[in-house]
């Protein structure tokens, strides 16, 4: 199997840092600490802390436009046949999908290519929450 497992995180600084993520807990403070690595480097010095809820991994695919799509993003979709939504990418029950509560059975959907004829990420739920409400 061949596939790239990445994440990305946001520092504190509002910088999004894309790499390898570390989850640990510093043994003297017991604080949780979160933390990528960035790849282009890939020596411990290179770790940044990140803010733990906008952690999320790289769903193997990109978009339409070749950008790749992370849990948190936003990405606006046409299934083939059953209509167009905007919804959260999330990690469900095993796999990635697309959390949509207009279309019935279909509330969440294994994101699979052959399904889709357009999905394109529009923003993130960290910094563009008001794309979801804007329905």
């Amino acid at each position: 199997m061949n596939r790239t497992i990445k994440f990305r995180g946001k520092t504190a600084s509002g910088d999004w840092i894309y790499g390898s993520y570390i989850y640990t807990r510093h043994y003297i403070s017991g604080k949780d600490l979160h933390k990528i690595i960035r790849h282009e480097y890939n020596y411990d010095d290179d770790r940044e802390d990140v803010l733990p809820e906008t952690v999320g991994q790289f769903i193997g695919i990109c978009d339409k436009n070749g950008k790749e799509i992370y849990e948190g993003d936003i990405v606006l979709f046409e299934i083939v046949g059953l209509g167009r939504g905007k919804e959260e990418v999330v990690f469900t029950d095993g796999s990635f999908a697309i959390h949509n509560k207009e279309m019935g059975n279909l509330s969440f959907m294994e994101i699979d290519r052959k399904r889709y004829e357009i999905i394109e990420v529009i923003g993130n739920i960290h910094e563009n929450k008001n794309l979801l409400k804007s329905k």
